[in-house]
């Protein structure tokens, strides 16, 4: 046998050793499911009772067969006759209950009195053990908003269903709010039938001291046969940020020009808060003063917001370089409630963060530049050497 067909051959001799392997597994895990108990009915004892079954031994027939009747809870199930040493089994119950008789007496083995007949039916009595029906239940939570102003109220809507196959009693509820108030207490102890939901709205308010977000977590319990079990949901609840802060400055200009930056900063809590703003210059860029404010008082500042209070101010730069400047965003820190928040005036769009600065021409530098570039003309043979040229010079400045 060459080396081929010997790697063929004992591949094929292990995959043969899988199957029976699967097999034997799979037959293992049947009988498992079954309970057995040998049994022995006479004419003396001919009924046997188990699980709320009832076998009873009807006739004996002399040559090795007995009819048997079966019942559950007083309602016949059926008759079944039985042949000794019997190879199959005989089902009954939607297949939940079988027998097999495994020695059935039959005439050879009668006595030779008659008055002595007394026939015996042993049999293998097995029951389907009931599969185990479970208890499942399905938790549920959504806040109404992504994020919270802190005078709003905080509704998380609860759902739990019971998805199992049996009812569910005694269900606890426990709420893990992470440090919001909560308004309405939850309901305690209830139960589920199958198929059936709880829902609810759980209902909380912001702390004197906040945090920037919150966990609450929902956690169901309940009890049964098997232990004690439990489903858990958790859901963030986010603070929005106090302020709104905008930065504004046109994206093109000239060399030298004054370019003039604005910036918003709006407290949109309900709560007074005190504004430490930080800004910086672009590029090349650099701050011209004014009679209202100076580079100091314009890039850094202190003031306090009111509840929906707007502040609103600007400043002047120029750049004498040529090329495109990044705007630098503005910042503001505030102190709310204990939490501590740097908000900045960071924008979705890039083309709204650029400054593009181009060289300014007079129309004096373009005069000239034309000029270099045309050659000179020829004079006119015809022309009188005495002729007196005129020049006329015409100068427009820019006015800034």
């Amino acid at each position: 046998m060459n080396k081929k067909s010997f790697l063929h051959t004992a591949s094929g001799f292990i995959f043969l050793l899988l199957l029976l392997g699967a097999g034997v597994s799979l037959a293992w895990a049947e009988e498992d499911e079954w309970e057995s108990l040998q049994i022995t009915l006479g004419l003396e004892n001919p009924t046997f009772s188990k699980d709320g079954y009832t076998v009873e031994a009807l006739e004996f027939d002399g040559y090795g067969m007995v009819v048997l009747r079966v019942s559950e809870s007083g309602t016949v199930l059926g008759d079944v006759a039985l042949e000794n040493n019997s190879s199959g089994w005989s089902y009954l119950d939607n297949k939940k209950l079988r027998l097999k008789a495994g020695n059935v007496t039959d005439q050879e083995k009668l006595p030779m009195f008659g008055s002595l007949y007394s026939p015996r039916a042993e049999l293998i009595f097995e029951t389907k053990e009931p599969e185990e029906e479970t208890a499942a239940l399905e938790l549920d939570l959504e806040a109404d908003e992504e994020e919270y102003f802190l005078d709003e109220e905080v509704s998380i809507e609860m759902e739990l269903r019971n998805t199992g196959e049996v009812k569910v009693d005694q269900i606890r509820l426990e709420v893990d709010s992470d440090g919001l108030v909560i308004r309405e207490a939850v309901p305690q102890r209830f139960i589920l039938d199958t198929g059936a939901k709880k829902t609810a709205d759980l209902k909380f308010r912001f702390p004197d001291r906040i945090k920037k977000s919150y966990l609450v977590t929902v956690r169901a319990s309940w009890t049964d046969s098997s232990g004690e079990h439990f489903t858990s949901e958790t859901v963030e609840i986010k603070v929005e940020e106090p302020l709104e802060v905008y930065k504004f400055a046109n994206s093109e200009t000239f060399t030298g020009k004054t370019l003039y930056v604005t910036v918003s900063v709006k407290n949109i809590q309900k709560r007074t808060v005190k504004v430490r703003f930080f800004d910086a210059l672009p590029g090349t860029f650099t701050f011209i003063e004014d009679s209202d404010t100076d580079e100091e008082s314009a890039l850094n500042r202190e003031f306090v917001l009111a509840p929906d209070e707007r502040r609103v101010f600007s400043y002047c730069i120029s750049s004498e370089q040529p090329g495109a400047y990044r705007v630098p965003e503005a910042h503001a820190y505030v102190q709310l409630s204990g939490q501590a928040y740097a908000i900045s005036s960071g924008s979705e769009d890039d083309e709204n963060d650029i400054i593009r600065v181009y060289r300014r021409i007079s129309y004096r530098d373009y005069k000239a530049d034309k000029k270099a570039e045309e050659p000179a003309p020829e004079p006119d043979q015809g022309e009188e050497k005495n002729s007196t040229e005129v020049k006329l010079r015409v100068t427009i400045r820019e006015v800034s």
